[in-house]
């Protein structure tokens, strides 16, 4: 799969229909439809058997957007003894030497043509048996599950636990020195299959709760964590993305386990992972450059001398490419580079008189700028104005979030001019790369937003040990500090009434048309 710019531009849908719970929460992907009577179906299922410790996943869309409720009966638990007996980061004493990515490889050699057997033999069913909102753990048909499960047993296993327990993870992909649009179409098939290894790794974890074998099933999680993780290495916001996907399908596995009859209280392993599990600001400034570094004739535009009609060939090139990267419009092909000419003249008579006036405001000598050829005072505004714009977006993310939120992107895009053209190409160019940055660091927090919520369920879990009940309000909570909102820097929105309390991550914080509730039952 090529890393095109619309799989950048990773910008959670809202709609109206129910979701796949596995799609809810991963940046990359779109909201997906889902049957609203596997939800029914799940839902009767807890009525006619209320006896059974059971996750229940209830999607469902309102005016705000798309909640999903986690309904759990949870079973109060202690703080282990010791108390990082359970960790979902590999202890360092475990960790070796060496490189991850070669075992890697070596894991995803297979990857491919055995998730194919495996689909052929089962059908849907397959991606079914992973998802609680489809198949509750206790309707898993275990010896099936075990067979596919048990079909990953041999190299691609042991690869995968060799990498995951490696100190280093390095790609070796070079990205900062890709230039051109070369650094565009980078094909990442080896990132993209990672996906596929969560999704076992999610099928396992599953069948070890069913098995009720918990330390099994961490084992598994603290896997799918780290791919997630290592998948992030490279600075590049689609890495980014896909990890973050494959962390997120592990918290949905963590609140899973949470959710078991007598599960052991994670909290402190939840603490121990990165917060935020997975960080975009590397990716973040590489992308910053993505518009200069793909043309780069823009980047030296202030210093370079080119004749008139060379000036108006790059700039040619450049709507060219710009072009078939964001929408595949233009050939590069004779007919293409004539029509792209064309439209290069026609925008420089639009674009040049604002650029050039913009480039005397900006204290240049108006002689020197009348002495310039068309397609330098073009690429040099160009390289101005998305040098302004993308400051304007990177600036926002080295501030808490909580305060970054409150500025829109679209305050990066202001200029004294409303039509597109007028900006200039420096504008375009940014209007199409640089939204995807937003996007991102949404995710890399929504993800963390989330990871606090469930350590949030595992203090409660922990009071209710100690004290034998639900608590009434979370500052009642001492034994443990009670994790704080990363979007509002307070407690999570808490409700005791009866015997159920909720814990909500509401549309408020602002994720997209995205939230989460935990209604928790204690366990008898």
């Amino acid at each position: 799969m090529s890393m095109n710019v619309s799989s950048r531009q990773a910008a959670v849908g809202s709609g109206k229909s129910r979701k796949s719970w596995s799609t809810c929460f991963t940046a990359p992907c779109r909201l997906q439809t889902a049957h609203c009577f596997r939800v029914l179906a799940v839902a009767f299922s807890i009525m006619s058997a209320p006896s059974q410790a059971e996750l229940i996943v209830v999607e469902e869309d309102t005016d705000g957007g798309h909640l999903t409720t986690f309904k759990m009966t949870i079973s109060p638990a202690a703080e282990p003894v010791p108390a990082l007996k359970h960790r979902l980061v590999a202890r360092e004493i475990d960790m070796k030497q060496g490189n991850a990515v070669p075992y890697y490889y070596r894991a995803l050699m297979g990857v491919s043509r055995d998730d194919k057997v495996l689909r052929k033999k089962y059908g849907d069913a397959y991606d079914e048996w992973r998802r609680p909102a489809d198949v509750p753990l206790s309707d898993l048909p275990l010896d099936k599950v075990r067979q596919a499960a048990n079909a990953w047993q041999g190299s691609v296993m042991e690869n995968l636990r060799e990498a995951t327990l490696r100190r280093e993870c390095n790609w070796e992909w070079d990205v900062q020195a890709m230039r051109g649009p070369d650094l565009i179409a980078f094909l990442l098939e080896e990132i993209q299959e990672s996906r596929i290894v969560s999704r076992v790794l999610s099928l396992r974890t599953r069948l070890a709760m069913a098995e009720r074998d918990y330390q099994r099933a961490i084992d598994e999680l603290r896997m799918n964590y780290r791919l997630g993780r290592d998948v992030a290495k490279e600075p590049l916001l689609i890495c980014d993305l896909v990890g973050i996907a494959i962390c997120s399908t592990g918290n949905h596995s963590l609140i899973e386990l949470i959710a078991q009859p007598n599960s052991p209280n994670l909290y402190w392993a939840i603490a121990e992972l990165p917060k935020p599990m997975v960080s975009v600001r590397e990716s973040m400034r590489t992308e910053m450059s993505l518009g200069l570094r793909t043309f780069p004739f823009i980047l030296d535009a202030e210093t370079a001398e080119h004749s008139p009609e060379e000036w108006a060939r790059l700039l040619a090139n450049a709507v060219i490419e710009q072009q078939q990267l964001t929408t595949g419009g233009l050939r590069d092909d004779e007919q293409g580079r004539l029509m792209a000419r064309f439209g290069m003249t026609a925008m420089s008579a639009v674009a040049y008189p604002a650029a050039k006036q913009r480039l005397i405001d900006s204290g240049m000598d108006p002689q020197r700028v009348e002495g310039m050829p068309v397609g330098k005072v073009v690429s040099v505004d160009a390289l101005r104005v998305y040098r302004r714009i993308a400051d304007d977006i990177e600036k926002w993310s080295y501030v808490p979030y909580r305060e970054s939120r409150k500025h829109s992107m679209s305050d990066a895009f202001k200029s004294s001019s409303t039509v597109a053209s007028y900006n200039g190409f420096g504008y375009v160019l940014a209007n199409s790369l640089l939204p995807a940055v937003q996007a991102a660091r949404q995710a890399e927090q929504r993800l963390l937003w989330n990871t606090l919520g469930i350590q949030t369920v595992e203090a409660i879990r922990m009071h209710a040990a100690e004290t034998g009940k639900l608590p009434e309000k979370l500052s009642e909570i001492e034994i443990v500090p009670v994790p704080r909102n990363p979007v509002t820097d307070e407690f999570y929105e808490y409700e005791l009434r009866g015997e159920t309390a909720t814990v909500d991550l509401p549309f408020s914080d602002g994720f997209a048309g995205i939230a989460w509730r935990f209604e928790i039952t204690l366990a008898p």
